[in-house]
């Protein structure tokens, strides 16, 4: 740490001015003792969601364009946050909804439900684990490398009929540094993490913002051709 006194006899006053140079990393103090109040930069840390807090997206898929709503809707008291999202119109004309839990200390998916109409009665049911289950992306910060193996089991009612499934795929996550991303919503600061699978192929690029509390401002889904770009959000509490 860096430290210069200065004195200020009694009486006196003098202009003391100085740059603050950090790099990209979770947090950082400045203390001007008696001045100020600590300032703490919260940057890159594991956010903390609240019920209410919403986001809307628009998607581009190659079936077209529809709007996304992102909603927590729950998960005081528990390890998890439980979410619901919602599309307009409905995805292939019969997924309009659909309800996820979110793992608090990793920030990640751990299960989703949905089901639909559009004249055949459709349902699914998702879990997903990661191995090792201890892997942590947060706190972002320039250059680190996270590699998981991801096992999602699916259930599906579709018609009547039923079907399981089970995907396990590993992936290497990278954050790879900050960059200013402009979508509908705004101009955000934003951490780009790409997803790479075992090929070293990206599967995945999202941007997340701080001043959304984490939230992908922009994605790009590469292996699947789809796209997102935030249009709209409300924050309950604080996001620091």
């Amino acid at each position: 740490m860096d430290t210069k006194e200065l004195t200020i006899p009694a009486g006196q006053t003098k202009t003391a001015t100085f740059a603050l140079v950090r790099t990209v990393g979770p947090s950082a103090e400045v203390t001007i003792a008696g001045l100020t109040k600590t300032l703490t930069v919260n940057e890159g840390i594991l956010p903390q969601l609240d019920t209410g807090d919403t986001w809307e997206l628009a998607m581009m898929t190659p079936d077209g364009e529809l709007t996304a709503t992102f909603e927590i809707i729950g998960g005081e008291g528990s390890s998890e946050y439980q979410g619901q999202m919602s599309f307009d119109p409905p995805i292939e004309g019969v997924l309009s909804s659909a309800f996820l839990t979110i793992d608090k200390q990793y920030l990640r998916d751990t299960g989703l439900e949905a089901t639909g109409d559009g004249g055949v009665p459709f349902s699914m049911k998702t879990t997903m684990e990661y191995e090792p289950k201890d892997s942590q992306i947060y706190p972002l910060t320039a250059g680190k490398e996270v590699t998981v193996t991801e096992i999602e089991s699916s259930e599906f009612m579709f018609a009547g009929e039923g079907e399981e499934e089970t995907i396990t795929s590993t992936y290497t996550y990278v954050v790879e540094g900050i960059e200013d991303v402009t979508v509908p919503a705004d101009t955000f600061r934003a951490f780009k993490v790409v997803k790479y699978d075992v090929d070293g192929e990206p599967a995945e690029t999202t941007w997340s913002s701080h001043a959304v509390k984490g939230f992908d401002v922009k994605s790009i889904d590469h292996e699947e051709g789809e796209s997102s770009d935030l249009i709209s959000y409300t924050l309950v509490g604080s996001n620091s």
